[in-house]
């Protein structure tokens, strides 16, 4: 079974833990890959002013992070009960780079199983029971397609896509 906490440092690396607001980044404010939406989704206002606004994501703490990544990334795509550690960290990854629901579509496309975008029982399963390098590579090819959707889509964002394709590699199931 995956572990979070094997994860987590990795996932500081790859998305740095210093706050930042890029006015081109449709994302908007971040840190860990955090955003005003995710720290709504958990009802984490750091500095307890009644409004989660980038002042919060710029004030949270790597631990505050770490608690909001596991609530609404890890535990939504159940990685502790996907037995390939490195597939439940690039599957994480995915979803916190790309979006839950359409990487959960990307991975049921995958495995061949109903596309319901909701991770449950069978979901799992068919991860478990899959060749963890051919599951990996699959998704991979489907979020470099992705990347380069967006660039054709919105050139001002070919800024990043260098940025995109070194996350893509970083985490790698072999």
């Amino acid at each position: 079974m995956s572990d979070f906490n094997l994860y987590y440092p990795q996932e500081q690396n790859l998305e740095g833990t210093v706050f930042e607001c890029d006015p081109n980044d449709s994302g908007g404010a971040t840190k860990i890959g955090l955003t005003i939406d995710d720290l709504h989704e958990y009802g984490l206002d750091v500095n307890q002013d009644n409004h989660i606004d980038a002042e919060d994501v710029k004030q949270m703490t790597i631990a505050e992070g770490g608690l909001v990544l596991k609530k609404i990334y890890w535990d939504y795509f159940q990685a502790d009960t996907i037995n390939n550690q490195k597939l439940a960290e690039f599957i994480v990854d995915s979803g916190l780079n790309q979006g839950r629901v359409l990487i959960t579509k990307y991975l049921q496309t995958i495995l061949g199983i109903e596309v319901d975008g909701q991770i449950g029982k069978q979901t799992i399963s068919s991860i478990n029971n899959s060749n963890p390098v051919h599951t990996y590579l699959s998704l991979y090819s489907l979020r470099l397609k992705r990347y380069s959707d967006i660039v054709i889509a919105r050139p001002s964002q070919k800024r990043y896509y260098k940025g995109w394709c070194n996350r893509l590699n970083a985490i790698k199931v072999v």
